[in-house]
């Protein structure tokens, strides 16, 4: 689905109105920043606006704020978060991929560390998944839900 496509149905669900649809409005939605008019033309702003709708949406993830903080808090070196087969955490320095004899992601060079103590946080991490969490995209596309 394309953020275009995501943007019809908005509309078509009433969430978004006209009043709403202003260019601001719909840059902080599909873009992910306010637009500071005094300093891009019109034009401009509408070409980036036109190619972010053209991007494939994806759902925001709901962290709650601690897992946010966990996650900000990682150091930088760690790129990527996956759980193995028996329910443990990892960070990642570098892209890990699925081994189901080791039941656990392994890669080449590889730097990690546990996040055991996380465990009962991330529950929609799972070893199913079938590719390992990028952590700043995660970071860029999330939304923060109230602790449980």
């Amino acid at each position: 689905m394309k953020k275009f496509d995501k943007l019809i149905e908005k509309i078509q669900n009433g969430e978004i109105t006209s009043r709403s649809l202003d260019c601001i409005e719909l840059a902080k939605e599909f873009r992910g920043f306010d637009v500071d008019c005094n300093n891009t033309a019109c034009s401009e702003c509408e070409i980036a606006l036109y190619l972010a709708l053209n991007e494939d949406y994806s759902k925001p993830i709901c962290l709650t704020k601690n897992e946010k903080a966990i996650l900000e808090s990682i150091p930088e070196k760690y790129e990527w978060l996956a759980r193995d087969k028996n329910g443990d955490l990892y960070v990642y320095d570098t892209r890990v991929c699925k081994s189901y004899t080791a039941q656990a992601w392994e890669g080449e060079n590889l730097l990690f560390e546990t996040m055991g103590i996380f465990r009962k946080l991330f529950q929609w991490i799972k070893w199913e998944d079938e590719e390992p969490y990028n952590i700043q995209k995660i970071l860029e596309n999330c939304e923060v839900i109230a602790d449980e």
